[in-house]
């Protein structure tokens, strides 16, 4: 008589799982987001998801560290260009598609839909806060490199400049999460790149010192 063999488990891509998982959170943000509806989504039972990514809590803090880290690497990208214009109008561009996937109003995963959980959970507040914080960085980094290479004067503002770029990546999720279309949303990026690039533009971008 021969005995039954077991069935081997199931593989799992963690990368197409992660990102199936993510997919969810971004659509129904974390509380909204069921178990269940993770498992369906990443085509895994509970107990395979609890082995490999821990529980809900974990699996979002992992969704929201892959994001950021497509956000970031899209922003050294970009302000890698020497032109401080070209810099600015690459980054505000380049996150639209990351906001609007395949078309769908999304906006941003970490400033858009974790930060509505940021007020009642610690974990997830400081997520947010190391996000702004970084970005706030990276833009005071690039436009004090401008002032030194004359794109700017010293009597202007860089980390003032600097506050304002990152509240266009802010509000450039908030619109695209609103539904905003694509040609406004790159015509507000254009236009928000070329006034924070242009030296000496007016009492509202020059220093106070």
């Amino acid at each position: 008589m021969t005995m039954p063999t077991r069935g081997r488990p199931r593989r799992y891509d963690p990368d197409r799982a992660l990102d199936a998982a993510l997919a969810v959170f971004w659509a129904h943000g974390f509380a909204g987001t069921t178990l269940d509806a993770l498992c369906a989504a990443m085509d895994m039972n509970r107990p395979s998801v609890y082995a490999a990514f821990g529980d809900k809590r974990r699996l979002f803090e992992q969704a929201l560290a892959r994001f950021g880290a497509r956000l970031a690497a899209h922003g050294r990208a970009a302000l890698a260009a020497p032109d401080l214009a070209d810099a600015l109008g690459g980054l505000f561009a380049g996150v639209i598609p990351l906001y609007v996937p395949d078309g769908r109003p999304r906006g941003c995963l970490v400033y858009g839909v974790a930060a509505v959980d940021a007020p009642e959970d610690e974990a997830v507040r400081a997520f947010v806060a190391d996000a702004v914080g970084g970005l706030d960085g990276v833009l005071q980094a690039r436009f004090a490199q401008a002032v030194r290479d004359g794109q700017l004067g010293p009597g202007d503002d860089a980390d003032g400049r600097a506050r304002l770029a990152a509240a266009v990546v802010h509000s450039l999720s908030l619109r695209a999460r609103a539904g905003e279309d694509a040609e406004a949303l790159q015509a507000f990026a254009a236009s928000s790149a070329a006034l924070l690039a242009r030296g000496s533009g007016g009492p509202g971008l020059r220093s106070r010192r």
